[in-house]
C-alpha cells in the first residue's frame, strides 16, 4: 500500500508541477491574447522548469528508471513531458540523467512504434496543409 501511495504522489507531482510548465513552454499562446507569448510566457516556463528538472535529474541514476530497475508509468509520463519541451527548444544539456532516461525509453519497442506512428501522422497533416510547427 505504501508503494502505491508513493506512486500516486509522484504522478501528482508530474501532473501538478511538471505538466503545467510543459504547457507554458510548448503552448504559450494559450496564456495571452496580445503580444508574443513565445517571447514572454515560454521563457518564464523554461525558468520555472529548470529547477524542477534538476530535482528529477538528481533523482534519476544513469541506466535506471524512476523506481530503480523497474519501468513504471511515471517513466512514461516523464518521457512525454521531456519530449514535449525538448521538441520546442528546452535546453537539455544540464540534465544528462534525463537525456539517458529518454534515450532508453525510445528504445522500447512500444515507444518506437508510437513515435513512428506520430511521425507518419505529422507527415499526413503537413501534406494536407493542416500542420503548423510551433516556434
Amino acid at each position: 500500500m505504501l508503494q502505491q501511495q508513493k506512486q500516486i504522489a509522484d504522478l501528482a507531482f508530474l501532473a501538478a508541477t511538471v505538466h503545467p510548465l510543459v504547457t507554458r513552454i510548448a503552448m504559450p499562446m494559450f496564456f495571452m491574447d496580445e503580444g508574443d507569448p513565445f517571447q514572454t510566457i515560454r521563457p518564464k516556463g523554461i525558468a520555472g522548469m529548470n529547477p524542477v528538472m534538476t530535482i528529477i535529474n538528481d533523482r534519476l541514476k544513469p541506466g535506471s528508471w524512476w523506481y530503480g530497475d523497474e519501468w513504471s508509468i511515471f517513466d512514461g509520463y516523464l518521457f512525454w513531458a521531456w519530449w514535449r519541451i525538448t521538441g520546442v527548444g528546452f535546453p537539455q544539456d544540464a540534465f544528462p540523467n534525463i537525456i539517458d532516461h529518454a534515450a532508453r525509453i525510445i528504445e522500447r519497442p512500444s515507444v518506437a512504434r508510437a513515435m513512428a506512428h506520430e511521425a507518419a501522422n505529422i507527415e499526413i497533416l503537413k501534406a494536407e496543409g493542416l500542420y503548423k510547427a510551433l516556434k
